[in-house]
């Protein structure tokens, strides 16, 4: 969780409005890490393989990390069995917006897979999140876990959906961290 003291309220709403559009701190930009995966620029979309389709889907969809050290995504694509895509959540500047920030990463997500139209029977997204034990380290672990067919991933208007109930459409593996739980 960020916190910010003796700022004032115009430089708060900058930042705020900053970090929920673009999902990187302004004030520390050295901590954004580039995607994963980005084809060659000549790379035509005619020319393109559909992996490569999507990992440019997934760029645009998704914000840079602002977490140093962290790749925001990764793509395990395997058209006839069940392709995952790795999501690693941003921080925000509380849990709640974290939380929320997560599931708006995986419909953001599901909505690169449908512009990409990328083939595929299973589709399988993780999301990850630098997690505190009770020892106090910290590691990234996975706290969502949410499956779909490609039927349904079909059936999801990601500009309708409601972000805080996407668990609710799976129809496959749906495994939520009880620090991710609404």
């Amino acid at each position: 969780m960020l916190t910010r003291t003796r700022i004032c309220t115009v430089a708060v709403s900058v930042a705020v409005t900053a970090l929920l559009v673009t999902g990187c701190d302004p004030e520390d930009d050295d901590n954004a890490t580039p995607t994963t995966g980005s084809p060659t620029a000549s790379a035509s979309a005619s020319q393109a393989t559909p992996e490569e389709r999507l990992k440019t889907a997934l760029e645009k969809k998704l914000s840079r990390s602002n977490r140093k050290g962290v790749k925001r995504f990764s793509v395990s694509y395997k058209p006839k069995a069940s392709t995952t895509i790795k999501i690693a959540a941003n921080k925000q500047f509380t849990e709640g917006l974290t939380r929320t920030a997560a599931r708006r990463d995986v419909v953001s997500a599901i909505s690169a897979v449908q512009s990409a139209k990328t083939p595929g029977k299973n589709w399988l997204f993780t999301v990850t999140y630098a997690m505190t034990d009770a020892d106090g380290h910290t590691s990234e672990d996975q706290v969502m876990r949410l499956g779909f067919t490609r039927d349904r991933l079909e059936a999801i208007d990601p500009e309708g959906v409601n972000p805080k109930q996407i668990e609710t459409r799976t129809d496959g593996a749906r495994v939520v961290a009880p620090a991710f739980r609404y």
